[in-house]
């Protein structure tokens, strides 16, 4: 697929000023430009053009795969500006989230991450035993909703899809409360949220029906899934499912073993049924926007959305300078698509780490972690 950052840089001019300094200059003001470079890791290229790994303050000094399992070993670049960090890090993979635990819990290992990922949430115990992590994530767990064609081209369908759905209720039952139900098409934590002051579309399947009496609901909707990407996409689609029954759909759930392939038909061939699970991961309210929601650009992700309003409101947004300008903008943009949404809302999940007493690290909302705190 195509760099989905490329469009953004096809009017602008990179020159290093020199060995520190990098100078950007594009054509026309673009406030978001910062935001959109925060979003993604650039290597440094050694002397033969291959990529370094380890750009920040560790270094990959070695990778070993035994078994198909994969082990870095990171040394600390520069201990004098880092003297209370580990020296050394060995990064082991273990695919599932229980061996992960298990791997921390019997002492072969100082941290465990990624723990929400966990197949049996009921296994987070939190005890005291182990220092325990937990953060709201930037995450947003959705189903893309197929606006050019079948029933969710009608805005008034759409917004009945998420009438139908006890988001809380979601959250209890699939994540056991591991997770913040959705209002929008990004999580609190993004440019905007705050300034909207939103909450989740309200479970109401009487106003589901009555915006839904007028389809002929003979035919099944057509709901695709992977099993993961998101994590406990099966659970959540059989609440999903069920919720949609409710109201009297009838619902045939296709299930995407290969998920790489999944993406692939969803963002390049643009098969998703009639509601499709999926993921959205931008940190940044003018990415999700722009790639996903906004007609203009089509960009890879975006599943055929029109609103004039939304346009309207988000031509304003992006060209907004100040820093309460720019928030109050992007709030009037999250407003629209939660009155008139894109897609079916669901949550933004927890991620959970735990680690041995003593050792001090932590993960921000993004994912990104960081040492001694």
């Amino acid at each position: 697929m195509a760099w989905s950052y490329s469009r953004y840089f096809a009017n602008t001019t990179f020159t290093a000023e020199d060995a520190k300094v990098v100078k950007i200059q594009h054509q026309e003001p673009f406030p978001d430009l910062l935001n959109v470079l925060d979003d993604f890791w650039p290597s440094r290229i050694d002397g033969n053009g291959k990529p370094i790994l380890g750009t920040g303050p560790y270094r990959v000094v070695d990778f070993q795969r035994q078994d198909d399992i994969g082990s870095a070993t990171l040394e600390l670049v520069d201990p004098a500006q880092h003297p209370a960090w580990s020296r050394k890090i060995v990064a082991t993979a273990a695919r599932s989230g229980e061996e992960r635990l298990k791997l921390l819990q019997s002492g072969q290992v100082d941290a465990a991450l990624n723990l929400e990922r966990i197949d049996d949430l009921n296994l987070l115990d939190f005890r005291s035993s182990l220092r325990w992590g937990r953060v709201s994530s930037t995450l947003s767990v959705i189903y893309y909703l197929n606006c050019p064609e079948g029933v969710f081209s009608s805005p008034q369908v759409r917004l009945a899809a998420n009438l139908a759905i006890d988001n809380q209720a979601l959250v209890d039952e699939v994540y056991l409360g591991l997770a913040t139900p959705a209002a929008t098409v990004v999580s609190p934590h993004h440019l905007g949220f705050k300034e909207a002051n939103l909450s989740p579309i309200p479970y109401d399947p009487k106003r589901a029906k009555e915006l839904i009496k007028h389809l002929d609901l003979s035919k099944p909707l057509r709901l695709r899934t992977p099993e993961w990407m998101p994590e406990h996409a099966i659970k959540i689609t059989e609440f999903v499912k069920r919720s949609l029954e409710a109201i009297r759909f009838k619902v045939d759930v296709e299930v995407e073993t290969n998920r790489p392939e999944y993406a692939r038909s969803i963002g390049l061939r643009k098969n998703i049924g009639d509601l499709a699970c999926f993921d959205s991961t931008p940190n940044t309210t003018f990415r999700v926007l722009d790639d996903k929601v906004s007609s203009e650009s089509h960009g890879t992700w975006w599943l055929g959305y029109h609103d004039d309003e939304f346009q309207r409101l988000f031509a304003k947004a992006r060209i907004a300078a100040k820093g309460d300008d720019r928030n109050k903008a992007y709030a009037e943009a999250l407003k629209r698509v939660h009155e008139n949404p894109p897609w079916l809302y669901i949550a933004h999940p927890d991620v959970i780490w735990a680690t041995k007493p003593g050792v001090k690290l932590s993960i921000g909302p993004s994912g990104v972690l960081e040492l001694g705190k």
